[in-house]
């Protein structure tokens, strides 16, 4: 799919058409010993979740720009991310939408029903923050063949960390939306969606379908 400056955009389409579709925007790992931040990608979706979201309604998942497969500068700002977003959904020609993102993915679809209120008819926030992270620096690009074994992105320690990482901003955020639901797991760290997929599509799809 090709943005309004040439770039091209990887992505994925599956589920119900004619439904509203749901925008995923994937979260980006701060890996602290080696100082830099990791995109995530369209293949680190848990399959189970996706299908069980599937069933109700029409799903993208897509790569930012300069991630994976996607072609274009990598964004080195958390608005460079927004606007990468918002220029691959006007590439699909999509005009209502709702968003779900997980960890720092969450921001950025944040960033996007903010900054295009007529856009989004609802966002969904699974294990994020309110944001206000500052600058990021460049982002290293996910290997083209393996996203999931290139040396230094996502190993098995990246993954541990994020399953046993809590957030603790979740209470102020609630106070703030009209109408906001809070929903926590047991024994969930930082990948909920992960760790309840059944549980989590079944609440995502009940409010989005409202």
């Amino acid at each position: 799919m090709a943005g309004p400056h040439g770039e091209r955009f990887a992505y994925r389409s599956f589920g119900r058409a004619g439904t509203r579709t749901l925008v995923l925007h994937m979260r980006v790992r701060v890996r602290v010993r080696v100082r830099v931040r990791v995109p995530g990608t369209i293949d680190h979706w848990d399959p189970t979740l996706l299908d069980l979201l599937a069933a109700e309604r029409e799903v993208v998942v897509f790569d930012n720009l300069g991630t994976n497969f996607s072609t274009g500068e990598p964004p080195s700002t958390m608005e460079g991310l927004v606007d990468g977003s918002l220029a691959f959904i006007g590439a699909l020609g999509l005009e209502d939408v709702d968003v779900l993102g997980w960890s720092m993915g969450d921001i950025v679809a944040q960033g996007v029903t903010l900054t295009a209120p007529g856009l989004v008819n609802r966002p969904v926030v699974a294990d994020s923050s309110p944001g206000g992270a500052p600058d990021l620096p460049r982002l290293r690009r996910a290997s083209r063949r393996s996203p999931t074994r290139e040396p230094g992105t996502n190993d098995d320690e990246d993954f541990l960390c994020l399953f046993t990482r809590r957030r603790r901003a979740t209470y102020a955020m609630s106070q703030r939306p009209p109408d906001a639901k809070v929903v926590l797991y047991s024994d969930a760290g930082h990948g909920s969606l992960f760790q309840h997929p059944e549980h989590l599509a079944y609440e995502v799809n009940e409010f989005l379908g409202r």
